[in-house]
């Protein structure tokens, strides 16, 4: 789940705010244990949350009907649950990225298409690894303007 706020400054330059909610399933499957032990496959259940700002650049008059390429940079926070809530991760992530918007209308109320990909970096997320990990995204939404 996932929703997205934004308010424009000028024609070309907004600033987005968003949400987002998931509930991913980490598996590990243990198998030929040398002292031939069942194998045996453990499943956790996560709460994931992120809240983020945006920097967003139209590269053409964002009013204008059509097509509108755009670049984006932010940061958020996030925080997993684990399943019973029994432990708590958190930490920054940074993101950036570009897509385009399709406007369908005209008007200041109209509706629209959008399509981008970037890359997420979180500074601690569920790992071994203490590091930064980064991971590409890619998202479609609706729009709706008023």
């Amino acid at each position: 789940v996932q929703g997205r706020v934004g308010f424009a400054v000028t024609s070309s330059f907004s600033i987005e705010g968003g949400m987002r909610f998931t509930r991913p399933v980490y598996r590990i499957r243990a198998t030929n244990d040398f002292e031939e032990a069942e194998n045996v496959t453990a499943e956790e259940t996560l709460s994931d949350y992120l809240f983020d700002g945006s920097a967003v650049w139209h590269f053409r008059d964002a009013s204008g009907a059509g097509a509108v390429p755009f670049i984006f940079g932010g940061a958020g926070y996030f925080r997993s649950l684990h399943e019973g809530a029994s432990y708590v991760e958190e930490g920054l992530e940074y993101h950036a990225g570009g897509g385009i918007k399709w406007w369908f209308g005209s008007g200041s109320s109209r509706f629209g298409l959008r399509a981008d990909a970037g890359v997420s970096i979180r500074d601690r997320e569920l790992d071994f690894d203490s590091g930064s990990k980064a991971v590409p995204t890619a998202t479609g939404s609706l729009m709706w303007r008023f």
